[in-house]
């Protein structure tokens, strides 16, 4: 890894097998994070939250998916194919009845969970010491009283591209080879590890956070963006769409 790069975290997912023997590759990642600012209301009041911070680094932690139990997420990931509004539990789901014609893209979506108890870094689960907002039946969500602290929500989205040859019967995620009786994608899971240069993160966290903006492409809120995190451009395709699984 570039030692200098802004931002050097750790994102992690299957990989997407084609059932011939190749690794489906993404056509791109979207990362986005959102957090309430933190003079608003909903930062102050101590209803939803006892402190909204940054993400602190060094933080990791694992969610949807639970391989090592075997259990369902709480709240699983999402997938739909581009042309359909309807979003799916399953990448067998989503890929059935030629919902993705070729040249259509599948996407795999989830929102990380942003509550933290304040304290760990890590658990031994990788999953304890974070959590997902709760209905508080109030008429608002907030962090559960275990893990108060609100950081800014990681919402993942890859995108995989249907090609001419696909046979997306056989596509299934490397973690769904341990549950061979389930649907493909129902093992679906992500891992994150905090590791934003902390200039940088307070940057984007003052700007982009703070004064509630649109920020994307890796903009910071204030006339500088990082590099290399721009979005592709309009109509790009990934050239290396299948990859031998590797020996």
């Amino acid at each position: 890894p570039n030692a200098n790069a802004a931002n050097r975290s750790a994102y992690w997912m299957p990989a997407l097998f084609d059932g011939k023997g190749n690794v489906v590759q993404p056509e791109y990642v979207d990362l986005y994070y959102k957090r309430w600012p933190k003079a608003s209301v909903d930062c102050t009041s101590g209803k939803r939250t006892t402190a909204c911070i940054g993400i602190p680094n060094g933080l990791k932690f694992v969610w949807g998916y639970d391989m090592p139990t075997g259990k369902a997420a709480q709240y699983p990931f999402g997938f739909y194919c581009e042309s359909v509004s309807a979003t799916f539990n399953t990448l067998a789901e989503a890929l059935a009845g030629g919902r993705c014609p070729v040249g259509s893209k599948v996407v795999v979506r989830s929102d990380a969970p942003s509550c933290w108890d304040g304290k760990n870094l890590d658990s031994p689960d990788h999953r304890s010491h974070v959590a997902y907002m709760v209905d508080t039946h109030l008429g608002y969500w907030a962090c559960p009283t275990t893990h108060p602290v609100h950081f800014p929500a990681l919402t993942l989205s890859v995108s995989y591209r249907i090609a001419a040859g696909d046979d997306t019967r056989l596509w299934r995620f490397s973690s769904d080879a341990h549950h061979p009786e389930l649907p493909a994608g129902s093992t679906m899971h992500a891992d994150y590890w905090e590791a934003w240069d902390p200039t940088v993160k307070a940057m984007w966290e003052a700007n982009c956070i703070d004064k509630f903006l649109n920020c994307v492409g890796g903009a910071l809120g204030n006339g500088y963006s990082i590099i290399g995190a721009q979005q592709p451009w309009y109509g790009w395709t990934n050239p290396n769409h299948l990859v031998p699984i590797p020996g």
